[in-house]
């Protein structure tokens, strides 16, 4: 059986790489979301062979880089975030949030655990995990994460108590260096 014959948003004619080797149940929850936002997905990638991450989902065809048309960027953000939580999702998948791509999208995967990052102009961790699930990658500021992430007033204290304990310490390794 075709499980594209299933989808009722997708096609075999999509950027999805090798379309017989994307995971079937990532093709369904890829269609689940696109119904579930009511707005088009652009598929950039799903399996791939090389140009990822040693150990990337894409080589096993468990992952799909995507954007969402005719939303804002933080809408879209919070629109997927709501369908993995609303589906039972949330607990399962790695969640990447690339808001400097040319057009900015999403990294989704199977990977049977959470993960959640936010990657801005880099690829180097600068701060690594600031919360459980939550990573910053090189040039993301406290600011850039609070802006792409829905936001808590107590992760909003968090993040700021976190900013002025960094601000303090690059404060004191300036002036050793001086010293």
């Amino acid at each position: 059986m075709d499980i594209f014959m299933e989808l009722k948003h997708f096609t075999r004619n999509e950027a999805w790489g090798d379309p017989d080797k994307v995971n079937g149940a990532l093709l369904m929850v890829m269609d689940a979301l696109r119904t579930h936002l009511d707005q088009g997905i652009v598929i950039h990638n799903a399996y791939a062979q090389s140009g990822h991450s040693p150990k990337s989902y894409h080589y096993k065809g468990d992952a799909v880089d995507f954007h969402v048309t005719e939303l804002p960027f933080a809408e879209a953000v919070t629109k997927v975030l709501a369908f993995l939580k609303d589906f039972g999702l949330e607990a399962h998948v790695g969640l990447g949030i690339y808001p400097d791509w040319h057009t900015p999208g999403f990294h989704l995967d199977l990977r049977g655990s959470k993960t959640r990052w936010v990657r801005v102009a880099g690829g180097v961790p600068l701060w690594g995990r600031v919360s459980p699930g939550v990573h910053c990658y090189q040039s993301c500021s406290l600011g850039d994460l609070m802006s792409y992430m829905p936001h808590d007033p107590k992760i909003d204290v968090l993040f700021y108590l976190m900013s002025i304990t960094l601000l303090v310490l690059m404060l004191h390794l300036f002036l050793l260096n001086i010293g």
